[in-house]
């Protein structure tokens, strides 16, 4: 059960009393009324075995974290594709798609023909 909070209230009127609770959740409360000696109560929050570290990526250099750390301006035209400005506050890149849409990739630097300073190419990794 996935859910934002859990609530379980038991009254207990037996010798021994498990209460063992598997929640995916933000939030457990178990409240126990208990007429006995021995109440257990456990509270787990499995999520599955522990995945391998992710890989750390800038996205002032990554081709995701550029794209959508702006909005674009443009295109330019210009022989082979298009180019979309990318402006960061503290710094412009440039976009290059070709016209087959084989080529997406950053720049660095743009004079209106020629782009300059290879920063990141889109491509699938597996």
């Amino acid at each position: 059960m996935a859910a934002d909070n859990v609530t379980i209230t038991a009254p207990v009127t037996v010798d021994d009393v498990t209460i063992t609770v598997n929640a995916l959740t933000d939030d457990v409360t178990v409240n126990v009324t208990s007429v006995v000696d021995d109440v257990t109560v456990e509270v787990s929050s499995d999520t599955g075995p522990q995945g391998p570290a992710g890989v750390d990526y800038d996205p002032t250099t990554s081709w995701f974290g550029l794209a959508l750390g702006a909005v674009p301006t443009g295109p330019t035209v210009i022989a082979g594709g298009r180019v979309y400005t990318y402006d960061y506050g503290t710094s412009t890149r440039y976009r290059f798609i070709s016209t087959d849409n084989a080529t997406d990739a950053f720049y660095t630097g743009f004079d209106g023909t020629n782009l300059t300073g290879l920063v990141a190419t889109k491509a699938l990794n597996f």
